[in-house]
């Protein structure tokens, strides 16, 4: 049994619409109804979902660098949430917000501490 319970590896599969968050409504309803959790390279909302997936939505303002910029830190993201979505009974509606040291981050600085905050999430939820 693995050690670590709270991500799961997928490499096969890309990350489809549906596994997006696109609508402001969306993110609104996550700022003002989820929970957060601040680490030093950004600030994740989330909140359970009533659909089957987990759905992301990165936010990366221009305090951040150039458009060129941003979209890296938003690719990376993308990546690090295809490849380590949280398992469980319970699927989340999860918004990334960058923060400007990000830019500067490698994927695997990124990518730790993207899992760390998964694991204290899937901590924090009670079971169904």
């Amino acid at each position: 049994m693995p050690s670590d319970l709270s991500v799961e590896w997928d490499d096969d599969c890309r990350l489809l619409v549906q596994h997006r968050l696109q609508r402001r409504s969306d993110f609104q309803e996550i700022y003002k109804n989820g929970r957060s959790l601040e680490t030093r390279f950004f600030v994740l909302y989330y909140r359970q979902n009533a659909y089957s997936c987990h759905r992301l939505g990165i936010t990366a303002s221009r305090k951040i660098g150039s458009a060129v910029t941003r979209n890296r830190v938003k690719r990376l993201f993308r990546e690090i949430f295809r490849r380590n979505r949280p398992l469980g009974p319970v699927f989340l509606d999860i918004v990334i917000n960058a923060r400007k040291i990000a830019a500067s981050a490698t994927y695997s600085d990124l990518e730790h501490v993207y899992r760390a905050a998964v694991v204290q999430i899937i901590r924090k939820i009670p079971p169904s």
